[in-house]
């Protein structure tokens, strides 16, 4: 395809694509370039943004009632509100914003397979992925492209064939999404019943906004398993598997819109908000996967795809960063940076140059996209410059055991596997280190110095995830007993509030700040017996019999003689379902059983010298020292390396130590107990 260079400041291609009379017609269309900047805006909507309401909001909500005030006749009589509910998120458009109309920017997958379509571009005969193929035949009849709706879409308005021109648009990919007037998501074509499955989402997500919508939807499905008719669990499995959810420049492309965002399944439409709410439902209910789901599977011959939990965090990620960018006006790096490594991307660079339209200018700003450059370097160089960027240690609590690249122990690999979640997310961080900013040198042979103090050492490592007779679970002879009895948590009241705490790193399931009391992960085991002797009226049966329960009471019976502060953890925790009954909320056990679910996965309980209680990796070992870092807000493991004559460290990773999470141990700095060093972090993976 011919291309002209992108002169002006702000200017893209975009896609019209031409009407056609015969459905089955070679898709036609023309690029044209456009300039997005405001001084394009066409008159009626910078009217609006010099108002009081558009000086405020110059969202897409305060346009729209702006267009509605008008009564402008373009519109019609029967305009109504965009809504987050709606069939078709965009049944109504508002009147264009720029002098030479309005676009949408397409979200979708290049394909899996190599087949190629031929479309028409600008009179030229061009192949396209057979994905975008379909795309394109299905948004030809939709009202919104006929009214002259142009497109942003990267594989036709990139010359991909311009090294120099590909890295400045991914640079300016932020910019593209977020002046869309939305980004429009294609999954695919019709395909394995997803007919069914948007049926069935439509139906789930009324469901989502009650408090017990789990309970009732699994005690609706007790009663009966029909309930929404054959073959749309199975459907909505197909649907939630799709290589989309699987695709790295999603994130940044999904987490630009809003809850009106559409969602292209063939002919059907749905608003992201059905999407996320039915995830965010799945996601919580073990039980209607392992058993409806499963079921209608099974009955066609198919096996549970584990990509399906995959699917469902992802969706609920982006919906969170979506949030973050409308509440905060920006987005946590180290969320989006986690949640890259669930994603695929055919080039590992774009695990970093694909996430760029989502990451602050003070880090974007200094990268340049080389994708000729050594993947190595850029995530050495990436780490280099997020330490100097944000003024802190944060982006080593990422790191990952499982890495595979050789990068140095405090350079992340994004291409490690993502079974191993980070302890915590937000923007609210523990507070480890207090509010002190880091002391660091760059060292040669990718080496680096930070400034730090040794604050205990392991004593005790609780149970591993392990093969046992019966399936999987933490045997007991993976136990590593405590030595100590030191008890700096007071009561047994408190100790046991140190462990259920741990369990879950202080974090809920969406690894927020903690609210609710999760003391009944303390009674799983007494909770899960009880189970069979549930009526089906009692809110906490089918949550007893899920897997999640399962998992947890055998966590904890693995680690009952796990001795914590001089006694074993069976200890503290309460002998009968009687003691715990009239506590348990069904509701805050599944998301508290969900939060330990996540946490535990590739971790232990562990004990130290000064007899806290925490949660480690299980690479941990008892000769690991426990440091905290200055700029860090989570403890880090360091693995001393005799380099010679001198003692370097390699990062193990991160852990949580209930009792000094909130600065206490900046206390025993100030107060001469630890020693502050420099610390060298060798170049050894």
């Amino acid at each position: 395809m011919r291309y002209k260079a992108l002169l002006e400041e702000e200017e893209v291609r975009l896609v019209t694509i031409l009407p056609s009379s015969e459905e089955n017609e070679t898709i036609r269309c023309k690029i044209d370039h456009f300039n997005i900047g405001d001084l394009y805006h066409a008159e009626a909507f910078q009217q609006h943004r010099a108002s009081p309401i558009g000086a405020q909001d110059d969202s897409r909500w305060s346009w729209v009632e702006y267009c509605k005030r008008q009564k402008n006749q373009e519109l019609g009589d029967d305009w109504v509100d965009i809504s987050p509910l709606a069939d078709d998120a965009t049944v109504h458009l508002p009147l264009p914003r720029y002098t030479w109309g309005d676009y949408l920017a397409l979200s979708y997958t290049w394909g899996g397979s190599k087949a190629m379509q031929k479309i028409i571009v600008n009179d030229d005969p061009v192949l396209v992925t057979e994905n975008l193929g379909q795309a394109l035949h299905v948004l030809r009849d939709k009202h919104y492209i006929k009214d002259g709706w142009k497109l942003w879409i990267d594989a036709l308005c990139i010359n991909q064939k311009d090294i120099v021109e590909r890295a400045t648009q991914v640079k300016n990919m932020r910019n593209i999404y977020s002046k869309a007037w939305t980004p429009i998501i294609w999954l695919g074509p019709l395909a394995d019943e997803s007919d069914l499955a948007v049926e069935l989402i439509r139906n789930l997500s009324t469901m989502q906004d009650e408090r017990n919508a789990v309970t009732n939807l699994t005690a609706a499905l007790r009663r009966d398993p029909k309930l929404f008719g054959e073959g749309r669990w199975r459907a909505l499995h197909q649907f939630i598997v799709r290589r989309y959810w699987r695709r790295a420049w999603i994130l940044q492309e999904a987490s630009l819109g809003r809850d009106d965002m559409p969602v292209l399944c063939g002919q059907q439409t749905l608003p992201w908000i059905h999407i996320h709410r039915t995830f965010d439902l799945l996601n919580k209910s073990d039980e209607v996967i392992n058993i409806y789901i499963t079921k209608e599977l099974e009955e066609a011959g198919l096996n549970l795809d584990i990509l399906i939990w995959n699917g469902l965090f992802v969706a609920g990620e982006i919906h969170r960063l979506q949030a973050e960018q409308i509440e905060i006006k920006s987005i946590n790096l180290y969320r989006v940076m986690s949640l890259s490594r669930n994603v695929n991307a055919t080039d590992p660079r774009d695990k970093i140059y694909g996430l760029l339209a989502m990451i602050s200018d003070n880090i974007t700003s200094r990268i340049i996209p080389d994708y000729t450059a050594p993947v190595v370097d850029i995530y050495l160089d990436f780490a280099k410059l997020t330490i100097e960027a944000t003024k802190s240690l944060e982006i080593i609590r990422h790191t990952s055991p499982h890495g595979n690249l050789g990068l140095p122990s405090w350079v992340p690999d994004w291409t490690a596997e993502h079974m191993l979640s980070s302890l915590t997310l937000s923007n609210t961080l523990h507070l480890t280190s207090g509010t002190s900013d880091p002391q660091v040198r760059f060292l040669r042979d990718r080496r680096l110095a930070v400034k730090g103090f040794k604050v205990d050492v392991f004593d005790g490592f609780g149970c591993l995830w392990r093969e046992v007779p019966s399936g999987r679970g933490w045997p007991a002879d993976t136990l590593i007993q405590s030595k100590y009895a030191a008890n700096p948590y007071g009561t047994d009241a408190a100790i046991g509030e140190a462990i259920w705490r741990t369990m879950v790193a202080d974090r809920d399931m969406y690894v927020e700040p903690l609210k609710e009391d999760y003391s009944s992960l303390l009674a799983s085991s007494v909770i899960l017996e009880a189970g069979a002797d549930m009526t089906d009226e009692d809110p906490l049966k089918d949550v007893a019999g899920s897997n999640i329960l399962d998992w947890s009471a055998k966590f904890v019976k693995g680690n009952a003689e796990f001795k914590i502060c001089g006694k074993q953890m069976a200890d503290y925790l309460p002998k009968t379902f009687e003691e715990v009954r009239s506590s348990v909320d069904a509701a805050v056990l599944r998301d508290a059983l969900m939060a330990r679910d996540r946490i535990n996965v590739r971790r232990r309980l562990i004990t130290t010298s000064r007899g806290f209680v925490g949660m480690a990796l299980e690479e941990a070992r008892l000769d690991d020292v426990i440091v905290v870092l200055l700029g860090c807000s989570m403890p880090m493991v360091l693995r001393p390396v005799q380099i010679g004559v001198e003692t370097e460290y390699k990062i193990v990773g991160e852990c949580y130590i209930h009792g000094i999470m909130k600065g206490e141990a900046m206390d025993w700095l100030r107060e001469g107990e630890c020693e502050l060093e420099e610390l060298v972090i060798c170049e050894h993976p």
